[in-house]
């Protein structure tokens, strides 16, 4: 799969959105984690159901998302992985998505994310988040 996505997939510097955002989009639907990128696959919640979510349900989701955010990352800068992060693939996508959003919420953690100086280390503007304790958007 690595090699898929050093030869299909340009690293993105800032400067190259349009090229980079259509074939990581399209190596993360060839791969089946779009979803996970979208935020179309919520994380589940361990319940008794219907239909019943298990730990390992919740395993399976952490681990899908935590390749779609590798793969992301892998085709980033390094100053663009210097100017972004998030803790899920949606979260990191979103922010380099949408890189004036001023709030995000992470609903593993219900943490925000929150805009604090913007990164000028390339073309595009893109912004620093830092951490901050909040109750979950809703």
């Amino acid at each position: 799969m690595s090699s898929q996505l050093t030869s299909l997939v340009p690293v993105f510097d800032g400067s190259n959105w349009s090229t980079w955002s259509k074939a990581m989009t399209a190596f993360f639907m060839s791969q089946g984690l779009w979803g996970y990128v979208a935020g179309t696959i919520p994380v589940p919640v361990v319940a008794v159901g219907p239909p019943p979510v298990t730990a390992a349900d919740v395993a399976l989701w952490n681990k899908n998302d935590e390749m779609a955010r590798g793969n992301l990352t892998l085709r980033l800068s390094p100053a663009v992985q210097q100017a972004v992060s998030g803790n899920t693939s949606q979260i990191l996508w979103d922010a380099i998505v949408t890189p004036r959003l001023a709030l995000s919420c992470d609903v593993r953690s219900e943490v925000c994310l929150r805009r604090v100086k913007p990164y000028q280390g390339f073309s595009m503007v893109m912004h620093k988040y830092q951490v901050e304790p909040c109750s979950r958007l809703v």
